[in-house]
C-alpha cells in the first residue's frame, strides 16, 4: 500500500481593513476591533450585517456600554452607519426602519461598513466643532480636530495614486543662494525665542474638556460628551507637546548645523572649532588675536608670580617631618 500525501485546505478567516480606519485618531483599539468583527459579518457586495449587540460585545471580549461607545467612535470617524430598526408585536413580526405605532419595539440595527473615507466636510476654523454626516443613512456627528500627523476623516484625504517616482536628484544650493520652495528664517530671527507660529497647535486655543451642557465640569458629573471633550484635550496636549520636542529639537539641529558650516567656512581653527588646546576659535581675526594677547599676559603673569606656599611653614613642617623625622 503506497503512501498517499494528502492535502487539507482550511479556509481562514480574515478581515481587510482600511489603512486609513487604522490612522484614524478618532479610532481607538477597542473601536478598530469592533470594525475587524463587522467587516467579518458584512456582506462582500454591500457591507452591510444584521449583528446583535450582545453577539458583537462576546465576539469583541467587551460589555454592551463598551461595544457602544466603540460603535460611536466609528460612527465619529465615517467608518460605519447604523439604521436603527423596529419590529411589530406578535408572532410573525414584521420590520421597519422608522418607529410607529404599529413598530414599537427596536431590534437589531443595520451595520454598514464603509471602505472608503468619507467626503471632506465644510470646517468651523481650528475648532472642535461637532459637524454633520453626509450619508443619507444618518450616522451622527463627527468631530474633526486641528493638527496632529495622523489620519482626520475628510480632512486632507487624497486618494489618487501617486504615478511618478521620487525626485533623485534634488536642488543643488548655489554659493551665496538657497534651494528653492524651502522656507527661510530671516538673520535677525530669534531663534531661541521662536514665535507661537513655529507651533500651530500650541498657537490656538485648547479645546475645553467639558461639553456645553456641564461648563466647568471637574469629572464628578458622568457625561459621554465630557468624556470625550476631556479624551480630545488629552489628545490635543500629547500633540501639543510633541510639537514642542519637535521644534526644539529642530532648534538645536539647526545651530548646530550652523557652528559647522562657520568652522568649515573658518580657515583659522580645527574641525572642533579650536585654536589651541585651551583657545576657542571666534571665527574673527581680530578677536583671535585679541583673545592671543590676553592669553599671553595671563601667562605671563602667573609664571612671575611667586610661589608663597613654599615658604609656608605647615608646608615646610611637612616636608621636614616626612624627609627628616626627628
Amino acid at each position: 500500500m503506497s503512501n498517499d500525501e494528502i492535502t487539507i485546505s482550511v479556509d481562514v478567516r480574515f478581515a481587510m481593513v482600511p489603512l486609513w480606519v487604522t490612522q484614524c485618531e478618532l479610532i481607538t483599539d477597542r473601536a478598530l476591533r469592533l470594525y475587524i468583527v463587522l467587516r467579518q459579518h458584512a456582506d462582500n457586495a454591500t457591507g452591510t450585517s444584521w449583528c446583535k449587540r450582545k453577539t458583537l460585545a462576546a465576539e469583541c471580549r467587551c460589555s454592551v456600554k463598551t461595544l457602544d461607545r466603540a460603535l460611536r467612535e466609528l460612527v465619529a470617524a465615517g467608518a460605519v452607519t447604523v439604521r436603527a430598526r423596529w419590529k411589530s408585536a406578535g408572532p410573525n413580526p414584521s420590520y421597519s426602519f422608522e418607529q410607529s405605532a404599529t413598530h414599537p419595539e427596536q431590534t437589531s440595527s443595520l451595520y454598514t461598513v464603509r471602505s472608503l473615507p468619507p467626503a471632506a466636510p465644510a470646517r468651523g476654523g481650528d475648532k472642535f466643532v461637532p459637524t454633520p454626516n453626509a450619508d443619507p443613512e444618518g450616522g451622527g456627528d463627527r468631530f474633526v480636530p486641528r493638527g496632529g500627523d495622523r489620519f482626520v476623516p475628510g480632512v486632507g484625504t487624497d486618494l489618487t495614486p501617486k504615478l511618478d517616482p521620487p525626485e533623485l536628484d534634488p536642488e543643488e544650493p548655489e554659493e551665496g543662494g538657497c534651494v528653492s520652495g524651502v522656507p527661510h528664517l530671516p538673520a535677525d530671527s530669534p531663534v531661541d525665542n521662536p514665535t507661537p507660529q513655529a507651533n500651530p497647535i500650541e498657537a490656538n486655543e485648547p479645546p475645553p474638556p467639558w461639553c456645553p451642557d456641564h461648563p466647568g465640569n471637574p469629572g464628578d458629573v458622568k457625561c459621554g460628551q465630557c468624556k470625550e471633550r476631556r479624551l480630545e484635550r488629552k489628545a490635543w496636549e500629547e500633540r501639543a507637546a510633541r510639537a514642542r520636542a519637535a521644534a526644539e529639537r529642530e532648534q538645536v539641529a539647526s545651530r548646530m548645523r550652523a557652528d559647522a558650516a562657520t568652522i568649515t567656512a573658518c580657515g583659522m581653527c580645527d574641525e572642533d572649532g579650536f585654536i589651541e588646546p585651551a583657545l576657542k576659535c571666534l571665527h574673527d581675526p581680530a578677536a583671535i588675536e585679541t583673545a592671543r594677547e590676553g592669553s599671553a599676559k595671563v601667562r605671563a603673569a602667573l609664571a612671575s608670580r611667586p610661589r608663597r606656599y613654599r615658604n609656608s611653614p605647615l608646608i615646610n613642617h611637612h616636608h621636614r617631618t616626612r624627609e627628616h623625622p626627628a
